[in-house]
C-alpha cells in the first residue's frame, strides 16, 4: 500500500516516549510539539512583518492546539482499547500533511480558512447588484497563489478507496469518502469569489494515492481501478487532482472512456516529502517562510506607476530610519512602525520594478510634482527629480538611501536595477468599450488617467491604493477582464519639511 506521509514529518524521541504511561500517545505528542514550534515560527514571521491580517492561520492554530491537548491527556494515563483507537484515528497526521502542503506553496493566504458564500449578485458588474441570503460556508485547507488556488488535502488511503467503491460509491459513505461531495461544495463556492477577475480553482491533493498499486498483482489492479474511478469522480466536479507522485490531473483533455486515466495537463510536481522542521531562528527558516508567503506576481515588461508609488519611491520613510515627530499624521506613524518591524517598502517594491521599463502618465506626473513641491523634504525633492529626470551621476540614488539597492536575498554585490528616469506618457483615457466606460466613469480624473491609460496600452499598473483597485474589480463582471493591477500591501507618504517642535521623539 502507498506509504502515509503523515508519519514521517518528524522523528519522535523514542527513549522519552518509552518511559511514558502511553508510548504511542507520547510519540504523537512529540510530533505535535514539533509542529507547534513550526507554527510559532510562522506566527512570529507574520507579526514581525505585519502580515497577520493578510494571512489567516488562526483556525489551523486552534485545531492543532486542541489536538495537542487531547494527545497530552491521553499520554498521561495507561492505554485502553478506546484510547488506542482514538490515537490511531488522531487528526495529527492530517494537520502535518496540511502543513507540509502549505510549506511547498507560494503566495499562501490561509491555512484551514473558512469562506462564507452567498447567492450570486444580481445585476452583473454595474455596481447595482443585490446580494441575496447567505448560502453556507466551506473550509479550505490551503489558500495559495494569492487566493487563486484553493487546496483540499486528504490522507485517504487506497485501501479505503477500494472499500468505498466496493460498498457502491462515494455519496452515502462516511468520513473521507465524502470528499467528492466536499469538492462539489468547494467548486460551487468559488463561483462567489474572484481574485484578479478570476474565480479560484480547486486542487485536491491526495499524497497517499497513486495510479499504480504497491501490493500483489490482484491487489494492485484493484487499487489502480478504484483510485482511477475516485480521481475521475473528483475531476468531474470541476477540480484538479494531484496524487502522491506525478503532475496535476484535470479533465481538460479527459476522455469520456472511464478506463483511461485522466490526462496530465501540467508538469507541476507535488509538494516534496516531509523533512525535519527548521528552527525559527535560522536564516534558512526565514527564507522558507518568506518564499511561502511572498505573493506570486507577474507583470508586463513596462510598468505604469500611479501617484502612490511615485510618492513611496520618493519618501524618506522608504529609504531609512526616520525619527517620529509630534507633527506626523497617524498614517505616517503607522508606516514608520511597519518599517521598524522589518516590513520595508524597498524590499517590496524593488523586486517588482527590477529591470522593468518604468512609466507614468502626464496627469500622474503633474499631481506627483504638485505634492512634492508643497510638502516634500529636501531629500524627497531630490529623489523626485531623479525619478523624473534621472541620476545626475552614477550612484546618486543610493547616496540618498540608507538601504541602497542591495538585494537582500541575492549574493554579495547583487543589486536591484531601477530604470530611471520614469518615462512620462500621454493620457489615453477615452474608453474603447462599454466596460472601460463603466469603470472610467466611477474614477477620479487622476485615477482615470492612470488606470484607463495603462489598461488600453496593456501595461501593468502598480498602486498602493487598495480602495480604488477593489472598486475597479467590483465594476468588472463575470467573464470580463479589467486592467491588470498590482496592489502593494502598504503605502508610504512624504515626511515633509515641517517645523521643529519641542518634544520630538
Amino acid at each position: 500500500m502507498p506509504r502515509s506521509y503523515s508519519g514521517d514529518v518528524v522523528d519522535s524521541d523514542s527513549d522519552s516516549d518509552a518511559n511514558s504511561p502511553n508510548p504511542l500517545a507520547a510519540a504523537l505528542v512529540t510530533r505535535a510539539h514539533k509542529l507547534l514550534d513550526s507554527l510559532e515560527s510562522l506566527q512570529t514571521h507574520l507579526r514581525r512583518h505585519s502580515l497577520t491580517k493578510e494571512v489567516e492561520i488562526r483556525p489551523f492554530a486552534t485545531f492543532l492546539r486542541s489536538e495537542t491537548r487531547t494527545l497530552e491527556a491521553l499520554a498521561a494515563v495507561p492505554p485502553t482499547p478506546e484510547s488506542t483507537h482514538s490515537l490511531r484515528s488522531s487528526n495529527l497526521g492530517y494537520l502535518e500533511t496540511v502543513w507540509n502542503c502549505a510549506r511547498a506553496q507560494v503566495g499562501v493566504r490561509g491555512i484551514c480558512q473558512s469562506f462564507g458564500f452567498f447567492d450570486k449578485v444580481e445585476g452583473g458588474g454595474n455596481g447595482n447588484g443585490r446580494v441575496k441570503k447567505k448560502k453556507g460556508s466551506v473550509s479550505v485547507d490551503v489558500v495559495a497563489e494569492n487566493g487563486l488556488v484553493w487546496i483540499k488535502v486528504s490522507t485517504i488511503s487506497a485501501e479505503r478507496v477500494v472499500h468505498s467503491l466496493a460498498k457502491g460509491g462515494w455519496e452515502d459513505a462516511e468520513g473521507e469518502v465524502g470528499l467528492v461531495k466536499c469538492v462539489r461544495g468547494l467548486v460551487e463556492a468559488t463561483k462567489c469569489f474572484r481574485v484578479q477577475y478570476l474565480h479560484p480553482s480547486v486542487l485536491v491533493w491526495l499524497p497517499n494515492l497513486r495510479l499504480d498499486g504497491n501490493g500483489g498483482q490482484e491487489e494492485e489492479e484493484a487499487e489502480r481501478v478504484a483510485v482511477e474511478v475516485f480521481v475521475k469522480a473528483i475531476i468531474a466536479e470541476g477540480a484538479r487532482v494531484q496524487l502522491g507522485s506525478g503532475g496535476i490531473l484535470s479533465g481538460e483533455e479527459d476522455s469520456t472512456t472511464t478506463t483511461e486515466a485522466p490526462s496530465t495537463t501540467a508538469a507541476t510536481q507535488p509538494p516534496p516529502p516531509p523533512q525535519p522542521l527548521i528552527p525559527a531562528d535560522t536564516k534558512a527558516a526565514t527564507q522558507t517562510l518568506h518564499q511561502m508567503l511572498t505573493p506570486q506576481i507577474t507583470t508586463s515588461e513596462s510598468i505604469n506607476l500611479d501617484v502612490t508609488i511615485l510618492l513611496a519611491l520618493a519618501s524618506d520613510i522608504t529609504h531609512g530610519p526616520v525619527a517620529c515627530e509630534e507633527r506626523f499624521h497617524p498614517a505616517i506613524i503607522r508606516q514608520l512602525t511597519l518599517e521598524s518591524s522589518g516590513r520595508r517598502m524597498c524590499e517590496e517594491i524593488y523586486p517588482l520594478l527590477h529591470t522593468r521599463a518604468l512609466l507614468t502618465t502626464a496627469t500622474a506626473r503633474k499631481r506627483f510634482v504638485e505634492i512634492v513641491d508643497i510638502v516634500g523634504s529636501h531629500s524627497e525633492r531630490e529623489r523626485a527629480r531623479m525619478l523624473l529626470e534621472g541620476e545626475a551621476e552614477v550612484g546618486e540614488w543610493e547616496g540618498l538611501s540608507t538601504y541602497g539597492l542591495g538585494r537582500g536575498g541575492g549574493g554579495e554585490g547583487e543589486k536591484w536595477v531601477l530604470g530611471l528616469p520614469v518615462r512620462v506618457i500621454d493620457d489615453d483615457w477615452e474608453p474603447e468599450s462599454n466596460l472601460q466606460e463603466r469603470v472610467g466613469g466611477r474614477l477620479s480624473g487622476v485615477n482615470r488617467a492612470v488606470f484607463i491609460t495603462g489598461w488600453k496600452r496593456g501595461f501593468t499598473t502598480v498602486t498602493s491604493n487598495r480602495a480604488v483597485a477593489k472598486s475597479i474589480e467590483g465594476l468588472v463582471g463575470d467573464g470580463e477582464v479589467g486592467p491588470h493591477v498590482v496592489v502593494l500591501g502598504s503605502s508610504r507618504s512624504l515626511v515633509g519639511k515641517g517645523r521643529n517642535i519641542d518634544g520630538n521623539v
